[in-house]
């Protein structure tokens, strides 16, 4: 029987993220996985795509495997992609059908607004 190729990927070295923060690997650990296995791994799908396009189908392919991961991971992973999707996808649709909310009626907290605009950074964990 064959042996498979396992390829070390560290959190600590910045080649996966923590389950906590959306897992998934970091371009770093795409080029290391790349690099040891020959693989051509690409980046995960982000952002509005045009329906029926290369990127489209991808991103379908990705939901229609993760369904099945139950893990911690795995979850963690379709969180961070519907989480970061719904918010943009929300405010950009009332945009364009003209039925965004002023700023004194928005469901959105300035706490979330403001995160956002700033891209999603990291939270940092609070000490007791």
């Amino acid at each position: 029987m064959a042996t498979r190729n396992r390829v070390n990927l560290s959190i600590g070295r910045g080649e996966k993220r923590p389950a906590s923060s959306g897992a998934g690997l970091t371009a770093k650990g795409r080029a290391k996985y790349n690099r040891k296995t020959g693989s051509n791994l690409k980046a995960p799908v982000t952002g509005k795509v045009k329906p029926g396009s290369k990127a489209a189908g991808r991103r379908k392919s990705f939901c229609a495997r993760s369904r099945g991961w139950t893990g911690e991971r795995g979850k963690a992973a379709r969180r961070r992609l519907e989480m970061l999707m719904s918010l943009y996808e929300n405010i950009n649709k009332r945009k364009k059908a003209g039925t965004s909310r002023s700023k004194k009626n928005s469901t959105v907290s300035k706490k979330a607004y403001a995160n956002m605009k700033a891209g999603f950074p990291k939270s940092k964990s609070k000490k007791k």
